[in-house]
């Protein structure tokens, strides 16, 4: 029996990214609370989902790309990220950096 956790093992892990579920498994039996990506499908049919999505979408959105690994540039891809919204009818944009030159 391997002696690290499966989430931090090759078999834990989706090679596109993020925990599969034996990955997710491993961290409940650890006591963490952690939940599969939500779908498009799924956040169309539950408010709550959609809500948790927009949230990571959200987060996401502030990290400075340097910062970002490419598994959670793909995270961000595949759940379409890029242009959510943050609500019913309002666009998400984030604040522009200002440079303090003046931007008009």
């Amino acid at each position: 029996m391997p002696s690290t956790p499966a989430w931090q093992r090759k078999a834990g892990q989706n090679p596109d990214g993020g925990l599969n579920a034996t990955g997710r498994a491993s961290l409940r039996a650890e006591g963490k609370d952690i939940k599969p990506p939500v779908s498009a499908k799924e956040a169309a049919a539950s408010p709550a989902k959609a809500k948790r999505r927009v949230a990571f979408c959200k987060r996401m959105a502030g990290m400075k790309a340097k910062l970002t690994s490419a598994t959670t540039a793909n995270a961000v891809h595949r759940l379409r990220c890029i242009g959510r919204t943050s609500g019913p009818g309002q666009a998400y944009r984030p604040a522009r950096a200002s440079t303090g030159r003046g931007n008009r």
